[in-house]
């Protein structure tokens, strides 16, 4: 797909819409003669305001691509949590990856196989940004809305935002008093308790407060050697909100949050032997006759139950003072920890062949983020700086039979060692600095230009060891690496009609240099360069609303992650091209009904880039010039039909049908079908909400309808060049064995009901 292509595709969406502006009159005089009992005014959509660049602005007055979803929108799908996402904004992939959160935004994220990644997608929580992906898991409750900014936020939003960068907006304390209560049950033991409270303390002082416990009491499968239940669900958190405005000019806004799981959520599964050095070579597993892939995918056989902890918690404070009537001061402080812990087999064999995978997680997080608003007729701009600073320290450890035996076969130690087969442990010190501005000219009523600025310096140390195999030399490390980025951004918006505009945006990506933690192995610095044009706005009063865009990626020193457990790979790509287009929309239907959805064409291309893949037997050198970016589906689709109904005493009642599509994935470098590969899939969901008063209301809702299995975050296990020894009770030679494909799977189908109360 040309530019050319794109160009092409833009301006025929953009006359589209021109043409539609001018019949708009015409139509709505129309719609509104033959249907007389519907009113476009009072069914009309509302205009979004967000907060994404900083300040308080309409959707359709931002020279770029965002997507806002509201807390009304979240609770008619029936989305719980950030995953669910996925079927909503358009490129946008969540996944559970153990105890963090996978995020890839139009193909671009970032593997989460080291304790201290980072992802390239900015995640942001009421204006703090969250380097632990795991804390996503918290965010999600009592939300107002969720922003979604695709495409490099070099200027604003900095830190690790190639991909993009998503914004949390937790629900605010309120004037009156007000509150609700969500009860629910559904299928798999599942339970669900959520409550909120909010109002006036004192005066000039609001109050919020709310919590939540959701379990899941049956799994998903079982471990067969032990009978327990696996992927289990308990998880309790809260939120709290004090705001405080002693005078009119000063409003200070402080937040808690605080979260616990401990279950077997997210784990991994094995799906299957792959990367065989010769026809039917078997698994380490199956040398020893256990099955490491049972029947039901979702059951594990192992002497290991898998288990997620995690411990998180943060607090923000919040402040803003205006000087005068132009110049307005702002101050974001932020303090975030996060403690996480996980076990699971590494063969799925109920013997210690290869496994258990232990990861202790430990982060400590502070930032401050000072803004200064200057405003006038014309002209809106910030300037601000900022820091961060996370020291976050980790230990991976990995067992074996070579270091524990197999007495009940008569396999002894070979050598007893405190690393086991693999130890990795480190402590990563990140500290970030940056300076930025950002302006928006109103150069006439109809015409804005934008331009911004971003000076980003980090600076991390890592220090720690690496061993495997013992006896062999432990591999130690104490060395800092700095990288700075400059990023520009220019944007231009054109008014095509009252309610149709265009805009152009060209802006620069900066992701800093990255260590795999306790080892020697750096990602250099990553930069992108975008250049992105559409049009947004809306028709018929309001009816119609949404967006076109295409965009171009040329990316530098692409990071990426390879794996072959038990080692990690970092590697830069030197150059990769990743280019698209994305529609987006809603319109409101006459007898009640609404359709919305979005579509995102991709394609990604890595450009020069011979490696060695560790996957296949020899570790062969590859050229893999020509390939496609991980996680980067050629076209993602989502649909979803609203039906609105008036039952008169009985209250409202909603419908809705949810589709997505998505097409065959890549989930590394390598391309290859036979590993790492997710197939094309296509899940329903659907739910209906019954309103009976001001005060109450119950829900049912489904998820993946068809019960459809789809693995995600999939990787390597015992790679194929592993050797296996001769052993005494064992009568082979040594040969090398077959790896083993995991994954981490999506939810069956599920089912359930929830019931409201608001006050």
């Amino acid at each position: 797909m040309r530019v050319a292509t794109f160009v092409k595709v833009l301006l025929a969406s953009t006359t589209a819409w021109a043409l539609a502006s001018q019949c708009q009159a015409q139509f709505a005089q129309t719609a509104n003669t033959q249907t007389s009992n519907y009113s476009a005014t009072a069914d009309s959509l509302e205009e979004v305001v967000v907060t994404a660049t900083k300040r308080a602005q309409s959707i359709s007055q931002i020279p770029a691509s965002i997507s806002a979803v509201s807390a009304a929108d979240m609770e008619a799908k029936g989305q719980r949590d950030l995953s669910d996402l996925s079927g909503t904004v358009p490129g946008l992939q969540v996944a559970p990856d153990n105890t963090d959160i996978s995020i890839t935004l139009r193909g671009v994220g970032h593997s989460l196989y080291s304790p201290a990644a980072e992802n390239s997608v900015a995640l942001h929580l009421d204006g703090v940004y969250l380097s632990r992906p795991a804390d996503a898991q918290m965010a999600f409750f009592d939300v107002d809305r969720v922003e979604v900014l695709r495409g490099p936020q070099g200027t604003l939003y900095g830190r690790n935002a190639t991909g993009g960068a998503i914004n949390i907006v937790s629900s605010a304390p309120t004037q009156d008093f007000s509150g609700e209560t969500t009860v629910g049950v559904g299928n798999y033991g599942r339970t669900d308790f959520e409550t909120v409270v909010s109002g006036p303390l004192a005066e000039n002082v609001l109050g919020r407060l709310g919590g939540f416990c959701h379990e899941r009491w049956d799994g998903f499968g079982k471990n067969l050697y032990t009978g327990n239940d696996v992927d289990t669900l308990h998880e309790c958190g809260g939120k709290a909100a004090l705001q405080w405005t002693p005078i009119d000019k000063l409003k200070l806004l402080a937040r808690m949050d605080y979260y616990h799981a401990n279950d077997s959520n997210g784990l991994y599964h094995y799906v299957g032997a792959v990367n065989q050095p010769y026809p039917g070579a078997p698994t380490l597993p199956q040398l020893f006759g256990a099955n490491p892939t049972p029947s039901n995918v979702r059951d594990i056989d192992s002497a290991t139950d898998p288990n997620r902890y995690a411990n998180i918690w943060g607090s923000s404070l919040n402040g803003s003072y205006e000087l005068n009537d132009s110049l307005t001061v702002k101050s974001i402080t932020g303090y975030r920890r996060t403690v996480s812990d996980y076990i699971t087999p590494l063969d799925n064999s109920p013997l210690p062949l290869y496994g258990p995978f232990t990861l202790n997680a430990d982060s400590h997080q502070i930032s401050q983020e000072m803004q200064l608003h200057w405003q006038t007729d014309h002209v809106y701009a910030v300037f601000g700086a900022y820091y961060f600073d996370e020291l976050t320290r980790s230990h991976l450890f990995i067992d074996s039979y070579l270091n524990t035996g197999i007495p009940s076969i008569g396999i002894p130690t070979i050598f007893p060692s405190p690393f086991g087969v693999f130890t990795q442990q480190a402590t990563l010190d990140t500290t970030a600095k940056a300076v930025f501005g950002n302006a928006d000219w109103k150069v006439t009523d109809s015409f804005h230009l934008g331009v911004g600025l971003r000076y980003s310096e980090e600076s991390k140390h890592n220090e720690g060891y690496q061993i495997a195999f013992f006896p062999a030399p432990i591999n130690n490390v104490d060395e800092g690496r700095r990288s700075h980025g400059v990023t520009p951004q220019f944007t231009a918006l054109y008014n095509l009609t009252d309610n149709v505009n265009l805009y152009g945006n060209i802006s620069r990506g900066f992701k800093s240099g990255e260590f795999l933690a306790g080892t020697t192995q750096y990602a250099l610095p990553e930069f992108v360069w975008s250049y992105e044009g559409g049009v947004k706005g809306s028709l018929l009063n309001g009816m119609l609303s949404g967006s076109a865009d295409a965009f171009y990626y040329d990316y530098t020193n692409l990071q990426v992650e390879r794996d072959a457990t038990p080692y990690i790979f970092f590697d830069n790509v030197p150059k990769g091209i990743l280019k698209g287009i994305e529609t987006e929309g809603r319109v409101r239907l006459p007898m009640g009904f609404q359709l919305d959805g979005n579509i995102t064409f991709l394609q990604s291309e890595l450009k020069s880039f011979i490696t060695q893949n560790p996957d296949l037997p020899g570790s062969p050198t590859v050229n893999l010039s020509g390939n496609r970016f991980p996680f980067a589906p050629s076209t993602t689709t989502n649909l979803g039909l609203q039906r609105t109904f008036g039952l008169e005493s009985f209250g409202d009642g909603v419908l809705r049908v949810d589709f997505q599509h998505v097409t065959d994935t890549f989930e590394d470098i390598f391309n290859t079908t036979n590993t790492n590969f997710r197939p094309a899939y296509s899940l329903w969901s659907a739910s209906y909400k019954q309103t009976f008063s001001n005060h109450w209301s119950a829900q049912l809702w489904g998820k993946n309808l068809t019960n459809k299995i789809v693995y995600l975050n999939t990787s390597t296990s015992a790679p194929p060049n592993l050797i296996v020894p001769t052993l005494p009770s064992v009568k082979v030679p040594p040969y090398p064995v077959a790896s083993l494909e995991e994954a981490n799977l999506n939810e069956p189908r599920t089912y359930g009901i929830s019931v409201q109360y608001k006050w």
